[in-house]
C-alpha cells in the first residue's frame, strides 16, 4: 500500500556536546555551522523536521546581538553573556540544558549541552535506519569532538541494523 510507504512519525531527538572550550573561536564557529536555523548543517539534514529545533546556542546567540553568522563572541566576555541570557526569560527554559562545572583553574566553565529537534522519519526500517545514520553525519560533519546525536528510539533502530546485518550475512553465507 503506498500510504503506509510514504506515512512518516516525529521523533525527539537531541544532541549533545561535550566537554569542549565553548568560548573558542573556531568552537563557536563549528557550533553555529551545525545548529544554525536559517543555515546550519542540522537543519539541512532531509530527515529534519521543519522548525522543530529548540537550541540555547542559537537563542543565546541573538541575546548577545550575533545575528551575522560569520561573528563570534569574544572569548573573554562569553560566559558574562552566557550568564545574562542564563537569567533572562527565554534563558531560563535552557536551565536543564547545560551542565557546569569548576575547572582546574577555579572558574565554572561548561561541559554539557542538549540541542532538541525532531527527526521525520518514514515508516520502514530502512528509512529509520537511515535516518539515524544521516543525523549521525551530520553532527559529525560539524567539526565539533565530543558531540553526538541521540534518540531514545536509536536503539530500537541499532538493533533493528543489527539484525539486518546478520540476516544479510547468514542468507549470503
Amino acid at each position: 500500500n503506498r500510504y503506509f510507504a510514504t506515512e512518516t512519525s516525529l521523533f525527539p531527538t537531541e544532541v549533545y556536546t561535550g566537554d569542549i572550550d565553548y568560548t573558542d573561536i573556531n568552537i563557536q564557529q563549528q557550533m553555529t555551522g551545525l545548529f544554525d536555523t536559517e543555515s546550519g548543517l542540522l537543519i539541512s539534514n532531509k530527515y529534519y523536521a521543519e522548525n522543530t529545533v529548540n537550541s540555547w546556542y542559537t537563542d543565546f546567540r541573538q541575546h548577545a546581538n550575533m545575528t551575522n553568522i560569520s561573528r563570534s563572541i569574544n572569548p573573554d566576555s562569553y560566559y558574562t553573556y552566557l550568564s545574562q541570557f542564563l537569567l533572562s526569560d527565554e534563558g531560563l527554559s535552557y536551565k536543564n540544558d547545560l551542565i557546569f562545572d569548576i575547572n582546574d583553574k577555579g572558574k565554572t566553565v561548561l561541559i554539557f549541552t542538549r540541542t532538541r529537534f525532531a527527526l521525520k522519519i518514514g515508516k520502514t526500517t530502512n528509512n529509520r535506519i537511515d535516518a539515524m545514520n544521516s543525523i549521525r553525519s551530520t553532527t559529525d560533519a560539524s567539526g565539533l569532538s565530543n558531540t553526538f546525536a541521540f534518540s531514545g528510539q536509536f536503539t530500537v533502530f541499532e538493533r533493528d541494523a543489527s539484525v539486518k546485518n546478520e540476516a544479510v550475512l547468514i542468507l549470503s553465507a
